[in-house]
């Protein structure tokens, strides 16, 4: 629970392997009063999965958090799924820094991204996906669509590929922009109001992400 920043930030991990598939290693810090930052390492052997799900829910602070995951696959047969959902509200500072590394061939890795700005606030997103030279295929995916609900809050986004060697099957894609005008104007015809009809698009928005988040969380919880 980040405490400091008024926003409750939740992590799943969920692996499973006939070995232990991955080493997982991270730090948690409070850079000052309103400030978490946060780091975690995982390597990812032999046919090893890992399924990394992040939530950041809204506070009701002023704060920052930053949050860095580098993965590596470094056996053939290893694999990832990562799903985040930032929200950020009213002068809130989010960031996440997400780099997945692909050392060996027969890897393949997806990651889906979500993130929601609305107030004042400020979110930044760094997805990367990158390879070791001369590897056999592998395959990497990253999708990333973020939603602006107010015109004071700000929204960054970048997709990185740094790929070296061939048969590498990778994709990505990002995206920003409001709700729909149509969407809105369907919802207030119906009598509800506007900051309703932004909270209603915001749940279905967030829905694909929460829906993988089981109900008792055997993971870890920080």
């Amino acid at each position: 629970m980040a405490e400091d920043s008024g926003s409750e930030v939740t992590i799943f991990l969920e692996s499973a392997a006939a070995a232990l598939p991955a080493e997982i290693s991270g730090e948690l810090c409070a850079v000052d009063g309103r400030a978490i930052s946060a780091e975690e390492r995982v390597t990812i052997r032999g046919h090893g999965r890992l399924r990394y799900i992040l939530h950041v829910s809204p506070g009701e602070a002023t704060g920052t958090i930053h949050r860095r995951l580098r993965c590596e696959l470094v056996a053939p047969g290893a694999s990832a799924e990562i799903f985040v959902l930032l929200h950020g509200k009213k002068k809130q500072r989010l960031s996440l820094d997400l780099h997945l590394h692909h050392g060996a061939g027969g890897t393949h890795s997806a990651s889906t991204v979500r993130a929601v700005a609305d107030g004042g606030s400020h979110l930044k997103i760094i997805s990367e996906i990158s390879s070791a030279p001369k590897i056999g295929p592998c395959s990497a995916a990253v999708d990333s669509r973020n939603l602006l609900l107010a015109p004071t809050a700000r929204l960054a986004t970048a997709p990185v590929l740094s790929i070296h060697g061939n048969g590498i099957a990778c994709t990505h894609g990002a995206t920003i922009g409001g709700p729909r005008p149509d969407e809105l104007f369907y919802l207030r015809s119906r009598g509800i109001c506007e900051e309703a009809a932004k909270e209603l698009l915001c749940a279905a928005f967030s829905s694909e992400i929460l829906s993988k988040i089981p109900t008792r969380l055997p993971g870890q919880i920080i």
